[in-house]
């Protein structure tokens, strides 16, 4: 198998999977919303375009706009206190998340 195949049967997986649990963790809408950006991801890592990924834009915003990563970090807390965000699996998810786009900062760039 070549590798090109390879990568593209390994990303089909894990995208399916990912569907299937943002459509079992939440509900249809979110998981909808979820699927969407999750299409978008996927053809941005397909289309060979620099800087183009959420992850990238995001940080290219925190960079740029300090605030930004203490919104998202108060949006997050304000979701677990009021009771939004009860389960503790999307919550775990949520947190990772926010330390993908934000922990991994390049100062240097």
């Amino acid at each position: 198998m070549s590798a090109r195949l390879t990568r593209d049967v390994v990303g089909a997986v894990i995208g399916a999977g990912l569907v299937w649990a943002s459509f079992y963790l939440t509900d249809w809408k979110w998981g909808l919303a979820l699927t969407a950006l999750l299409a978008y991801e996927g053809w941005t890592l397909a289309n060979g375009e620099p800087r183009d990924t959420i992850s990238e834009i995001v940080r290219a915003f925190a960079r740029r706009q300090l605030l930004i990563p203490w919104l998202f970090g108060f949006a997050f807390g304000i979701g677990i206190t009021s009771g939004f965000m009860r389960d503790p699996y999307l919550i775990a998810a949520f947190a990772m998340l926010q330390g993908h786009f934000f922990f991994t900062l390049d100062e240097n760039k």
